[in-house]
């Protein structure tokens, strides 16, 4: 315990001294606005009253997001599997995918609300947006990486294409 304190002393100390700051600057010298900072004796009463309020936005937000992941995940690794593999695919879509990945997802949202029917489609498909970009990219490198030896001894073993996606590709990637 006493190695596990000094070893985050220093952490322990800054947490510590932005709780002060925070105290004197909401309740001691009144300098902060208190409709945006709230002081720290009303919070704790207010999250035991909305704590049921809380835990169903945590629950529809982990539904989004594990909808979206999940999403992202299989599509960006699918596509990037293939495109990571075919040399004159990735020649021809790399272009557009670094294009619209350096677009934010942020920039993106007033967009997808006016356009999708519900507020949750338009959610899952920010969310999706923000992970997949990463995941593709990620996937295409890792493929592209591959040592050739993998894919030519899959080749030699007549290994079908599924198979070898599965047992050699994704697994090296």
């Amino acid at each position: 315990m006493k190695q596990f304190l000094k070893n985050r002393l220093g952490i322990i100390l800054i947490f510590i001294g932005v709780l002060v700051g925070y105290v004197l600057l909401t309740d001691v010298f009144h300098v902060l606005n208190p409709f945006l900072f709230h002081s720290i004796t009303t919070v704790p009463p207010l999250f035991a009253e909305y704590f049921g309020q809380l835990l169903e936005g945590l629950k529809s937000s982990l539904f989004l997001l594990v909808i979206a992941y999940a999403l992202a995940l299989v599509l960006g690794i699918a596509f990037g599997a293939f495109i990571g593999s075919k040399k004159l695919v990735r020649k021809n879509l790399t272009p557009y995918i670094n294009a619209f990945s350096a677009v934010p997802v942020t920039l993106l949202t007033p967009y997808a609300i006016n356009i999708f029917p519900s507020f949750q489609i338009a959610s899952i498909f920010i969310i999706f947006l923000g992970c997949f970009w990463i995941i593709l990219g990620s996937t295409i490198t890792a493929v592209m990486t591959i040592d050739r030896r993998y894919l030519e001894n899959a080749a030699t073993l007549e290994i079908p294409s599924v198979q070898r996606l599965f047992k050699v590709v994704l697994p090296a990637a």
